[in-house]
């Protein structure tokens, strides 16, 4: 059957400032691979050593990425995992029907209830420091219509075990349910962390193939031995069912014993037509149900 949401009315603000060079603007260039050293050794970057890399998923479900600055992010190449189509996070806005949403098969991770569609990567580290780091955001296609649903597709960067995808100073998971501008489908949904999130619910960044995404967040690991091996799982997965996918980007060369900085927040607002629009649309999100 199909299961519809009600997600309107809403009020739709286009950027007003488009920068020069944003016209030319591009999507980013993904290409897919799930060769586990390919994706671990794209991440190292100085104090570093990675080894031991293993993938379990979907072969198209992962891939790098470059070109992230044209597209108007502000992590510019890294790799990128997701619960569908890896080539999907590579193309234009189309509408809001056109979100990316593969079952791609691969089943889902004993790490996370009711799951489905799972891509992990796993490896070895050491650093040669107490510390390491390294920097990713979150996007996703169940924005902003299933925000507080049993469809919180979720990821984690497990550390020897523990989770360190987490909201700066916290112990709360980075997840749909935790960053969102609430749910315009669910009136009386408070928004959770909105400082945090980027709507592009109506593609105002035309250039960004997902309906929401996350600020940029550093991934903190403190502790270390220095020398000593090191073991972290990159886990992300739909849940609830397999539609609407979700992605986690990991900035390449990141993963190092000193923090790099975090990109400034996001430039999605002022990409657009040059104008601002005002507008009062409703919409529907469609979601088939097996």
């Amino acid at each position: 059957m199909i299961k519809i949401r009600w997600t309107g009315p809403a009020v739709l603000f286009l950027g007003a400032a488009v920068s020069a060079g944003s016209a030319h603007a591009v999507p980013i260039t993904v290409t897919t691979t799930n060769s586990a050293t390919t994706l671990a050794n794209s991440l190292a970057g100085s104090g570093v050593t990675i080894s031991g890399a293993t993938y379990t998923g979907a072969a198209g479900a992962s891939g790098t990425f470059t070109g992230g600055t044209a597209a108007g992010l502000n992590i510019n190449s890294g790799i990128v995992l997701t619960t569908g189509s890896a080539a999907s996070a590579g193309k234009s806005y189309a509408s809001d029907s056109g979100v990316p949403s593969t079952a791609n098969g691969s089943g889902g991770t004993p790490n996370i209830a009711d799951s489905f569609d799972a891509a992990t990567l796993t490896f070895h580290f050491t650093s040669t420091t107490t510390t390491a780091s390294f920097n990713y955001f979150f996007a996703s296609a169940e924005y902003s219509g299933y925000v507080n649903s049993q469809y919180n597709d979720e990821f984690e960067f497990l550390l020897n075990g523990k989770n360190i995808a987490l909201l700066p100073g916290t112990n709360t998971p980075v997840s749909i349910n935790n960053v969102n501008d609430g749910s315009p489908s669910a009136p009386g949904v408070d928004p959770s962390n909105p400082q945090y999130y980027i709507n592009n619910d109506k593609g105002e960044n035309p250039n960004f193939n997902y309906s929401g995404l996350t600020d940029d967040f550093m991934a903190n690991i403190s502790g270390l031995t220095p020398g000593a091996q090191n073991t972290i799982s990159l886990v992300i997965a739909d849940v609830g069912d397999e539609n609407l996918d979700s992605a986690v980007f990991i900035q390449a060369g990141s993963f190092t014993n000193m923090p790099v900085p975090v990109p400034e927040p996001g430039t999605l607002a002022i990409l657009g037509v040059g104008i601002t629009i005002l507008a009062v649309s409703r919409r529907y999100r469609l979601r088939w149900i097996a």
